[in-house]
Order: C-alpha cells, then sequence, then structure tokens
C-alpha cells in the first residue's frame, strides 16, 4: 500500500512539473481563447500568476497570436513546432527556448531575460534584439542550433544580441555567419579619386559573400559593393570605392552564407577622406582673404557666417579673392565632379 502510495505521489509531482499546454491543430489561433489549448487553460502570460516549471509547446501545425508580452518569472520552457507570434519575450531566470525544425517564433521586439538562458534554433525565429538585462546575480546565456535567427527588418539581418552571451552554446552550431578577420581587421588606402579596403579572413566555413556597407553617421548603412568569398579556409579581400564620401565616413562588412543568413563585422572602419583638388588653402591679411586650390578645375565657392548666412558664391579656377570677413567663415566647395566639402576657417 505504501509503495502503491508512493508511486501516485511520484506520478503526480512528474506530471506537475512536466505540464504542458500543447495548441490545437489550426491557423491565427488566440493565445487568451481558451479553446487554443488542450486542456482549456490558458498559460498565463505574466508576472501575475504562478510561473515556475512551466512548459509551454506550439505543436506542428498551430498558429498562435499573443498581442501582448509573454513574462515569467523563473523556469520558462517554450517549444515552438508551429507558429507562434509575440511582441517581447522577458524572463527572469531559467528561460528554455527551442525552435524546432519547420517552427517560426516571431518576436515583434526583443527577447531580455537576466540569468540562465538557452536558446536553440532549428526552425526560424525572429526578434530586434536579443539581450542580458543588467543586475543578474548568473548573467549567462547561450544561441545555438542549425536554423535561421533573423531581425524584423526586410534586409534579412541578425538580430543585435548582446556581447554576454556564447554563441554557440556549448556542442551546438552556431546560428550565425561568422566573420574572423585577422588583424588589423579593416584596412584602407586612398587615393586622390578613390578608396580601397583590404580584410583577410583566417576561418571561412559555408560562406558565400561579402557586402560592404558604408555610412555617413556610424548608424544608417547602405550597401556599395559585393565580394564573392574565396571558398577557402583563409583569404585577403580587396574592394574599390569609386565614389567615397567626403569627409568622415564608416565601412563594415555583411557576410551571406550558402544558407542565405546574414551577419555583420564587429570591425567598424572609419576614414576621413577628401579630394585632392579640394584640399584648398585660406591665405588671409587684413583686407582680403585668398581660397587657391592645388589643382586646377572648375569649382564653385560659397562662403556662410556660422549663422548660415551666405556671403560669397562665385567659380574659380584655382583661385579666388574676397573681403576679410568680420569673423569664422563655413566654405563650401564643389568640384566638376560635384564633390563637396565644407570646412570652417577663423
Amino acid at each position: 500500500m505504501k509503495n502503491f502510495t508512493l508511486g501516485i505521489i511520484l506520478v503526480f509531482l512528474a506530471f506537475s512539473l512536466t505540464a504542458q499546454y500543447v495548441t490545437v491543430t489550426g491557423d491565427e489561433l488566440d493565445w487568451n481563447d481558451p479553446d487554443t489549448w488542450v486542456s482549456g487553460q490558458v498559460p498565463n502570460p505574466g508576472p501575475g500568476g504562478a510561473q515556475n516549471l512551466r512548459t509551454i509547446t506550439i505543436s506542428p501545425g498551430s498558429s498562435v497570436i499573443l498581442d501582448g508580452d509573454l513574462t515569467f518569472l523563473a523556469n520558462l520552457e517554450l517549444f515552438v513546432a508551429g507558429s507562434l507570434s509575440i511582441n517581447n519575450l522577458k524572463g527572469n531566470n531559467n528561460l528554455q527556448v527551442e525552435v524546432a525544425q519547420g517552427g517560426v517564433f516571431t518576436v515583434k521586439g526583443d527577447i531580455s531575460y537576466r540569468n540562465n538562458t538557452r536558446i536553440i534554433v532549428d526552425g526560424l525565429l525572429f526578434a530586434d534584439s536579443i539581450l542580458v538585462t543588467t543586475g543578474g546575480s548568473n548573467a549567462t546565456g547561450c544561441i545555438g542550433g542549425n536554423g535561421s535567427l533573423l531581425s524584423n527588418e526586410d534586409d534579412g539581418t541578425a538580430p543585435w544580441v548582446s556581447d554576454n552571451i556564447v554563441i554557440p552554446c556549448p556542442g551546438m552550431d552556431n546560428p550565425f555567419p561568422v566573420i574572423a578577420l585577422l588583424d588589423p581587421g579593416i584596412s584602407y588606402a586612398s587615393t586622390t579619386e578613390n578608396l580601397s579596403l583590404y580584410w583577410a579572413t583566417f576561418r571561412e566555413d559555408n560562406s558565400s559573400f561579402f557586402t560592404v556597407q558604408r555610412s555617413k553617421d556610424n548608424q544608417k548603412w547602405l550597401p556599395v559593393g559585393n565580394v564573392l568569398e574565396a571558398a577557402g579556409q583563409s583569404a585577403s579581400y580587396e574592394f574599390l570605392d569609386p565614389f567615397p564620401l567626403e569627409g568622415k565616413s564608416w565601412y563594415r562588412l555583411k557576410l551571406t552564407d550558402l544558407d542565405g543568413k546574414f551577419s555583420f563585422s564587429e570591425d567598424i572602419l572609419e576614414v576621413d577622406w577628401t579630394a585632392e583638388d579640394l584640399n584648398f588653402k585660406v591665405m588671409k591679411d587684413p583686407f582680403s582673404w585668398t581660397i587657391r586650390f592645388p589643382v586646377s578645375g572648375e569649382y564653385i565657392v560659397e562662403a556662410y557666417t556660422p549663422h548660415g548666412r551666405r556671403i560669397l558664391m562665385d567659380r574659380a579656377e584655382q583661385t579666388l579673392s574676397m573681403p576679410a570677413p568680420d569673423g569664422a567663415v563655413v566654405f563650401r566647395v564643389t568640384n566638376n565632379k560635384q564633390r563637396t566639402i565644407s570646412r570652417l576657417v577663423m
């Protein structure tokens, strides 16, 4: 009798610790509708109810939508074999997410947690970012799997992932393409007409091609050209930018692998480039200033006060004189190739 009673208790405990809420088969299922779940019990999106030891399974063929955040305090196991769409996923500790092959998990915002998280992607996971929030006593996490991990942007880029997340999880494959650059990373050499970028890799796995991206503010990036991957263990690369931006700009690499996944280089190159013919000098005396160009050509010269009032607009071949201004002047010079540079002269 004691053994029978003990067996009943163990079965009850085992069921309690592994209780799953499994979706029925269908499309556009509402998370908050009890009919969505086999048990008829809606998993509490938190954080108001009991949170520990909860397992939620989105079964194959099921499509579930939660118009809100999924927030759990501890020990959430989330298995996505069908399709699940939520706004944000927030966990405190012991968060385990597994997206099975063929599964699609869409997080319209961020996945964030404090401690001990493991995310395995063998299907498709969309998110803006994955991060470990500050303050956790054991702020660790890892990402692995053979699937695709993408941002919600239409360009197929990978989400932002914080530095304290291990990729891949021990014994797992990396869902991101790896850009493994030799020192010094991305470098460049310039002439008066163009700019060349150089980089070399020490490892290449399943890669297809590099896209060189350029930014004028180190925030918004545009592609300027592609370079095919050399399909070797290591290789050296060169890319010529025939129309670099005047003044400061930034370059980075985007790597696309054979499976269509994307990743970006951590190394970002800052460049300060000016065509030689725009490197003008200003010679000053008490009565006049003379702008002199190193190369004879066709130039449009504009001069503005620091408040934006234009005090000069004229054409020049190699020199141009103007009355000495009362204070500082911003010169804006455009050559016959429509390249423009602006410079403050005191």
